[in-house]
């Protein structure tokens, strides 16, 4: 099956709309697919948004910002507004960006 054919059975099954926005190749595209759906099962009820952001390794910077949505775009870049706003309220003494995660990775 098609992933745009995948895309529309979700749509259609969840009832809002999906993005994806220009993935690398197949291969993200079917990754970020595939962890939607799973975000999707284990948040019902909830908008969820995923953005992938791929670091190069050459230039040390993120060159492009893959995202898939249940909300349509005006409602994510909304909310995502709404976060990185909140997000500059918090002094930096209170953040826990800052702190190790357990996981070992970098925020």
């Amino acid at each position: 099956m098609s992933l745009a054919r995948k895309q529309r059975r979700l749509q259609k099954k969840a009832g809002t709309p999906r993005r994806l926005h220009k993935p690398n190749d197949s291969k993200t595209a079917s990754a970020l697919q595939a962890t939607m759906e799973a975000l999707v099962e284990f948040y019902p009820g909830c908008h969820v948004t995923l953005l992938i952001s791929p670091m190069n390794p050459e230039t040390g910077k993120h060159d492009q910002v893959n995202y898939i949505s249940t909300a349509n775009r005006d409602e994510m870049i909304a909310v995502m507004k709404e976060f990185i706003e909140r997000q500059d309220e918090i002094p930096e003494s209170l953040s826990a960006i800052n702190d190790s995660p357990p996981t070992g990775t970098p925020q």
